[in-house]
């Protein structure tokens, strides 16, 4: 194939990937006012939404934290703790699905 005979290819994959742009920023924004709404099912005529709490894990369950912290508080600074305490924050999740009691046309 020639550069000529790709110009067409080209510029629909451009348009695409605009569109796509587009139609995310929509999705973000729209999943942005569902978390303002908060945690719970929500159905609309078509689709059902669903937002759950973000959490924040320290690293391990409550069981082997205590448990490391009863074998090395005593032998390990605040500062070695800190440093070696790993913090992950889970953004709200907001999910989208078909409602089962509904068709849609494809």
């Amino acid at each position: 194939m020639t550069t000529t005979n790709l110009t067409s290819t080209i510029d629909r994959l451009g348009v695409l990937n605009t569109q796509l742009a587009q139609i995310e920023n929509e999705m973000k924004a729209l999943k942005a006012v569902m978390v303002e709404v908060g945690p719970g099912k929500y159905q609309g005529d078509v689709y059902a939404i669903t937002v759950t709490e973000p959490s924040v894990r320290e690293g391990h369950d409550k069981v082997m934290k205590d448990k490391i912290e009863e074998l090395l508080l005593a032998h390990t600074s605040v500062q070695f703790r800190t440093a070696h305490t790993i913090f992950t924050q889970v953004k709200p999740s907001v999910r989208v699905a078909v409602r089962k009691d509904v068709e849609v046309a494809a």
